[in-house]
């Protein structure tokens, strides 16, 4: 058994709670296993005949050095922990870690050639105040399986009283917030809410306090017009159906878009279907159909997606379909990689750090195209897009996603 195939099955057995309906979505939504010949050639998937190798990813879509399998076995390392070394509580992963070490990157760092006029910047303001405020959510809610000692199986009850068991500094840090909140009433906002989570022992008393603290924020900090036109957001809209036909680009993309979502039907599905895409790839082939074929690819591997997604938004090319691309990234990460249980870690701030390199992309083509209002309701749904939750009746929210991603309409 390769290395990547152990990571998968330890960590579907040490986050995935023994419930036969997760694991029937776990089924339904990936479906495949991993596998690494002797040759140094990629994953396999189990339904397929093609391996895909480091050359063919990387000669077609480039190279992922933030976002691949290499970067997230660096990030597995770190939140991971003998089962003895968080005061005897059971548990051998550290929710919060990885959340606080990308805490202070959450913010969207425009890039040197965006023009840094008063839609750009507005939109920033409008990016940052909403993952400061999504990045809070995915603190208290850590602190709920913390304080509430529910983030371990072991049944022994533990004495948490004067603790917040959160194991870092206070994350973003106040520099970070001076900087990026310069609007003092917003960054006293901010800073009340992360007193609380990080520093208040009671948490009873933090979830008492945390409706007022958060109204008090989002009334300063979204009390200025969302930058994105909303009336050019309805135009789009209204047209998406068209805009968004992939079959403009692939014309026989329903075969893929069936086998993936009726998985239980033989009749839809295609035998090789790594082999079929790889025989279409060239290098001169737009971005927009790249970019398809890497989401199809993404549903029938498990973890060498990750390296073509990732590669594909790190090449800071725009295309109507990187939404897309980064969601699926995003789900196939936190599946594969970190899992689908409540008890995972779920690294929120180091998917909006990688969500803001969507940002900066579809910003530059924004200002490059000013006429494509398709990119801006892509742009206001990036915006929108929340975390990645805790707290499902089975496991974290990922299984969802990754099951509306995969399903015929999408």
């Amino acid at each position: 058994m390769s290395m990547k195939t152990r990571k998968i099955h330890h960590y579907m057995n040490k986050t995935i709670q023994v419930s036969a309906i997760v694991l029937t979505i776990a089924i339904l939504t990936v479906g495949c296993q991993v596998k690494k010949s002797k040759g140094g050639s990629r994953a396999e998937d189990e339904k397929t005949d093609t391996v895909l190798a480091d050359s063919t990813i990387q000669k077609y879509f480039g190279k992922a050095t933030v976002t691949g399998s290499e970067y997230l076995g660096k990030l597995d390392e770190i939140c991971s922990h003998p089962a003895d070394s968080l005061n005897g509580c059971g548990a051998n992963i550290d929710l919060a870690v990885l959340e606080c070490k990308f805490a202070d990157e959450i913010f969207l760092e425009l890039d040197e050639d965006i023009r840094k006029d008063d839609f750009s910047l507005s939109v920033k303001d409008w990016f940052d105040r909403t993952a400061f405020l999504y990045y809070c959510g995915s603190i208290y809610e850590i602190r709920s399986r913390y304080d509430r000692n529910t983030h371990t199986l072991d049944s022994t009850d533990v004495d948490t009283s004067g603790t917040t068991m959160l194991s870092t500094e206070m994350r973003p840090s106040m520099d970070v917030l001076r900087k990026v909140f310069p609007d003092r009433r917003i960054r006293n906002a901010a800073s009340a809410i992360l007193n609380v989570l990080y520093k208040n022992p009671d948490f009873t008393d933090v979830s008492n306090r945390l409706e007022k603290l958060v109204g008090t924020y989002k009334s300063t900090a979204f009390a200025s017009k969302m930058p994105i036109d909303t009336a050019k957001i309805g135009n789009a809209f209204a047209n998406e159906d068209t805009y968004y036909d992939k079959s403009a680009f692939v014309p026989d993309i329903k075969r893929f878009r069936d086998a993936r979502a009726y998985r239980d039907s033989t009749a839809v599905q295609i035998k090789d279907p790594v082999g079929e895409i790889v025989a279409r790839l060239d290098d001169r082939m737009d971005f927009d159909t790249k970019c398809i074929y890497a989401i199809e690819l993404s549903h029938v591997l498990m973890i060498d997606c990750v390296d073509i997604l990732g590669a594909v938004i790190e090449s800071k090319e725009y295309s109507r379909y990187l939404l897309e691309v980064w969601e699926n990234w995003r789900a196939k990460v936190q599946f594969g990689w970190f899992g689908c249980s409540n008890d995972s870690v779920i690294p929120n701030a180091y998917y909006f750090k990688i969500r803001n390199i969507c940002a900066n992309t579809m910003l530059r083509h924004i200002q490059e195209h000013p006429e494509d209002n398709d990119a801006l309701l892509r742009l206001s749904r990036l915006l929108y897009c929340g975390s990645i939750t805790r707290d499902g009746l089975f496991g974290n929210s990922v299984a969802g996603i990754l099951y509306h991603l995969s399903s015929a309409e999408y």
